[in-house]
């Protein structure tokens, strides 16, 4: 395997910054159609979807006619390294068997070894969608950092729900204080609107970590395009277009579980289930579905099918559970 690049420093730092924000290690896919990760967070409560485009480059080289190399690395090394003072534009960027290579062309040279990922190849989650809009990012930015100053006992979360066809509530509420803003696309007459084309199908709701959604909140520049996706009680996407749209990203976050539900056992999304085959063992399996439900439920349903196939039963011997309509029933 060989590869070789050029490209500005911004462009692939901005590539590795999204990443970064919500995993240490990822597999990167390269193709004649540009660059692509897709990684989901360790606890699995977001999945980040990043693509650049390969006319982002200034050089495109490959050794190969047709060829998909996959390659595992270190993003928050890579990030960090693109980041210092040390690399100046244009970054030309080497691939072989065992090293990814960064340099520039004072030959100023960093090595970063290969490693193994073991969550590959994982699918992107079906969606209830319910309403869709844009919002400009400077709108967005300003959303997160008001609601971040809620003092919260606890989790943080924002809020998001359809007021009508045309306006969006945010809101988080903390043990003192309380942020709100509603924002209609009908407002901001002659100038540029926060936001717009709502798509409304049905009432939508959904409340969301806010340590989740400020790092990705950073990563993006004021004038990215971005479509947010929400549904009823179910994960959030936003769309982010970067450089006139040669980089795109979707980042999609579970949504919190409502204590009124917390005597009902809870069924764990597909999102998760869709890629348990690239778990590394039970004990990781264990805990993310302990760090997504946190406390909110006492009990949760893994289907039976899940259980058989990985052959789960055994681990959960010594707690409580029993079987119900082709679930297996875990007590906390």
């Amino acid at each position: 395997m060989k590869a070789d690049f050029k490209i500005q420093k911004k462009t692939i730092e901005s590539f590795f910054n999204y990443a970064q924000k919500i995993v240490e290690e990822c597999e990167i896919v390269i193709t004649e159609k540009g660059w692509h990760i897709r990684q989901m967070s360790e606890d699995h409560i977001s999945l980040i979807d990043v693509t650049l485009n390969y006319d982002s480059f200034d050089e495109y080289y490959n050794y190969k006619e047709k060829y998909e190399i996959r390659i595992g690395v270190n993003v928050e090394d890579v990030y960090k390294t693109l980041r210092g003072k040390e690399l100046s534009d244009p970054i030309i960027i080497n691939i072989d068997e065992s090293k990814f290579y960064l340099s520039d062309t004072e030959k100023t040279l960093f090595e970063i070894p290969l490693i193994e990922i073991l969550e590959k190849n994982i699918k992107f989650p079906e969606l209830n969608v319910t309403t869709s809009f844009k919002i400009r990012g400077t709108a967005l930015k300003k959303i997160i950092k008001n609601a971040m100053k809620v003092k919260v006992d606890g989790i943080s979360h924002l809020d998001i729900k359809t007021i009508d066809r045309d306006k969006i509530e945010f809101k988080c509420v903390g043990e003192t204080t309380e942020f709100k803003t509603i924002l209609d696309q009908k407002e901001n007459y002659g100038g540029d609107l926060d936001i717009n084309e709502i798509i409304f199908w049905e009432e939508s709701w959904g409340s969301y970590r806010l340590s989740y959604l400020d790092p990705i909140t950073k990563a993006f520049s004021n004038n990215a395009e971005i479509k947010i996706i929400i549904g009823q009680d179910v994960p959030i996407m936003l769309e982010i277009l970067e450089d006139n749209g040669k980089m795109s990203i979707k980042y999609i976050l579970a949504p919190k579980v409502e204590r009124d539900n917390y005597k009902k056992p809870y069924v764990l999304p597909a999102m998760i289930f869709d890629n348990l085959k690239v778990m590394s063992n039970v004990n990781t399996i264990k805990k993310f579905i302990q760090n997504y439900i946190g406390n909110y439920h006492y009990s949760y349903k893994i289907p039976l099918s899940v259980i058989n196939e990985f052959d789960l039963i055994k681990e959960f011997e010594n707690i409580k559970h029993e079987e119900s309509d082709g679930y297996l029933v875990i007590y906390q």
